[in-house]
């Protein structure tokens, strides 16, 4: 019986054919299996991370005080400011979007998880003229829109108040003269009784209904000047208490002096605050202040 000859595979594809045979094998075998496969609580980590659904931004700034009109203001407590948040392309089209009040303590602010836009900042405190910023484009960082100084409003800050103090829950013009007294700014926009040009007057221990009434408010029954809330009480001395300073009827503010004697005020337009305190007896009045009286402003 003759046989054939037997043709010998290349060496190059006798090694190849093994090569694709020990890649089906596992192959195979994993197909075998995807009928067992159950899920897994074990995360994988594949060291991709998901992107958000749009960019975020921030956007901050400082609020500085003029602290050479009004001395004082380049450190804590610092008024507080209304910053508002604009959002458009132009000045004219931007709309509000937000609005924060700087703390006492810290007069900065910050915006964040803003969407992409162009942005500026309005910056208001009662004693200022108001700033506006430049337009700033937030897209996904943070933005900083640097120190925003506001200038001090002096045309519109008072020079001298007067305060009235009384047992009657309000006053009308005949009403004045429980106890009358002025107050005269030797510094900008900050009162004080007594002082140089008022003598000290004493107050007799109780609960009093106060207004402090600006020199703008001649009109009767409109008594503008600095208030509370009506309701809540407090007692002397007062620290930086919180006060209103109204554009239309005075709210009262409600004091309690728990003993008679003098008693000292301190009205600080700029801050928005009151102190008062009792004067030991045998002070000193004050002298002549160092720096020249601020002229009488009328609104």
């Amino acid at each position: 019986m003759s046989t054939l000859p037997r043709r010998r595979v290349p060496a190059r594809l006798r090694a190849g054919l093994i090569g694709c045979a020990a890649l089906l094998v596992p192959l195979a075998l994993t197909l075998h299996g995807c009928g067992k496969n159950s899920p897994t609580t074990v995360l994988v980590p594949t060291g991709i991370r998901p992107s958000p659904e749009f960019p975020i931004g921030v956007l901050t700034g400082r609020v500085l005080f003029d602290s050479g009109t009004y001395p004082g203001l380049d450190q804590a407590p610092f008024p507080p400011a209304t910053v508002q948040l604009f959002r458009g392309p132009t000045l004219a089209g931007a709309t509000l979007f937000r609005t924060q009040v700087t703390p006492p303590g810290d007069p900065t602010f910050l915006f964040t998880n803003l969407p992409p836009g162009d942005y500026r900042v309005t910056v208001r405190s009662h004693a200022f003229s108001p700033r506006t910023s430049p337009a700033f484009r937030v897209v996904d960082r943070t933005r900083d829109a640097g120190d925003l100084r506001l200038s001090a409003n002096t045309r519109d800050s008072l020079a001298s108040l007067t305060f009235v103090v009384g047992t009657m829950p309000g006053y009308g013009p005949e009403e004045i003269g429980a106890f009358t007294n002025y107050c005269d700014a030797t510094v900008a926009g900050r009162w004080t009784f007594p002082n140089v040009l008022f003598t000290p007057g004493t107050i007799p221990a109780g609960t009093y209904r106060l207004k402090f009434v600006t020199d703008a408010s001649s009109s009767a029954g409109n008594l503008i000047g600095w208030g509370g809330d009506g309701v809540t009480v407090l007692t002397a001395p007062v620290v930086a208490a919180t006060a209103r300073f109204g554009t239309d009827a005075a709210t009262d503010l409600v004091v309690n002096f728990p003993v008679s004697g003098v008693y000292e005020f301190i009205f600080d337009e700029r801050r928005l605050t009151i102190d008062i305190r009792l004067v030991p007896p045998g002070t000193a009045r004050p002298t002549a202040p160092s720096a020249a009286p601020i002229t009488r402003r009328f609104r």
